[in-house]
């Protein structure tokens, strides 16, 4: 699933890398996810994918630190 998940996000935060209909496929799959495996995604993972917060969610699986937003918390 990870795999999954990195691969989606790459061509969202890359989407001049993406071919036609990639984009759609990877917004589709992420939401997927989310919504069938949401219990198996790290808690601050979710959270980045269901506020749609792509770059975040990239930057956190490769171990950096995404800047805080504004999303109340």
């Amino acid at each position: 699933m990870m795999d999954e998940l990195k691969s989606s996000l790459y061509l969202i935060t890359n989407p001049k890398e993406a071919k036609p209909g990639e984009l759609v496929a990877a917004l589709q799959a992420l939401d997927d996810h989310v919504k069938t495996s949401s219990a198996e995604i790290h808690p601050r993972l979710l959270h980045f994918l269901q506020k749609r917060s792509y770059q975040k969610a990239w930057t956190w699986l490769h171990g950096g630190e995404p800047e805080k937003g504004t999303c109340g918390k």
